[in-house]
């Protein structure tokens, strides 16, 4: 079993994002090539080139093709976001910050539920777990391609996500 996020755009305003002291979103530059992504260091969150499927992606650390509903345009359109917090915060930190502030703008709601989806198991080998802790103040990240990841600093669940996508299919843990 898995947890599939549905995505729900009303007039309904859920949250006010307290901890956000300023944020800007704007429409991105159209066909704007290459990259797209997020970047949260020192209580500042960049988001460039992101749909809002991304956005809630970061926000609620789910992957996007567990994320259904919404209108056409949540794959489409494409946002750069610049949002300041209150006070000294890391990524984590701030990519949570981004669920009331997603509610806000974009009127967003989710909720869960529970759907069979056929996945992977991640499973520790024998001998244990081969990877090494990293510094808590380092900044997290992650690369990779052609069946390979190289992920730094980053927590469990978004490298779960990142390790999804190489064989097209869920992991669970």
């Amino acid at each position: 079993m898995r947890i599939i996020a549905a995505v729900l755009l009303s007039g309904t305003l859920l949250l006010h994002a307290a901890s956000i002291e300023v944020a800007t979103i704007k429409p991105a530059v159209p066909d704007a090539a290459g990259s797209s992504g997020e970047d949260g260091r020192n209580g500042v969150l960049k988001m460039w080139n992101v749909s809002l499927k991304r956005c809630i992606r970061y926000a609620y650390t789910i992957p996007e093709d567990q994320i259904v509903g919404g209108p056409g345009w949540i794959d489409e359109r494409r946002y750069d976001i610049l949002a300041k917090a209150d006070q000294p915060a890391g990524e984590p930190e701030l990519l949570t910050m981004l669920q009331p502030l997603l509610a806000d703008r974009f009127k967003l709601e989710l909720h869960r539920e529970t759907r069979n989806v056929q996945g992977y198991e991640l499973k520790v080998a024998k001998g244990g777990i081969k990877a090494t802790a990293s510094d808590p103040a380092r900044h997290s990240g992650g690369d990779g391609g052609r069946g390979r990841i190289d992920s730094v600093a980053s927590e469990w669940s978004a490298l779960t996500i990142r390790l999804s996508a190489l064989p097209g299919r869920r992991l669970s843990t």
